[in-house]
């Protein structure tokens, strides 16, 4: 495809999406309120619900890294042992269960 076609590919795709804009009534309203509650969602409540705990606990980026990998790490190793407990924890229940269906 050639520089010439691609651009008129986009221009043609342009074009469908302004005209399809343009004639709507309901859909604008529609959008308009769509992109307030995105604005609301990241911009206001971010700002306000969402505070840098990091850059407000850490000073270097190094020391950030460090405390991010930490805590990672020890909610993987934390989550992997849960769940081998659980399966412990559940095993005598699926042989009792196996040995029901068997009877």
């Amino acid at each position: 495809m050639t520089k010439q076609n691609t651009m008129g590919v986009f221009s043609s795709v342009y074009h469908f999406y302004l005209d399809g804009f343009k004639g709507m009534v309901l859909g604008r309203k529609l959008w308009a309120i769509i992109l307030i509650k995105l604005f609301v969602m990241f911009a206001v409540l971010k700002v306000f619900f969402f505070p840098d705990y990091l850059q407000e606990k850490f000073t270097t980026d190094e020391q950030r890294a460090d405390f991010v990998l930490q805590h990672l790490s020890a909610s993987a190793v934390s989550k992997k042992a849960a769940a081998r407990q659980n399966k412990d924890d559940n095993m005598p229940i699926i042989d009792q269960l196996c040995r029901e269906a068997k009877k």
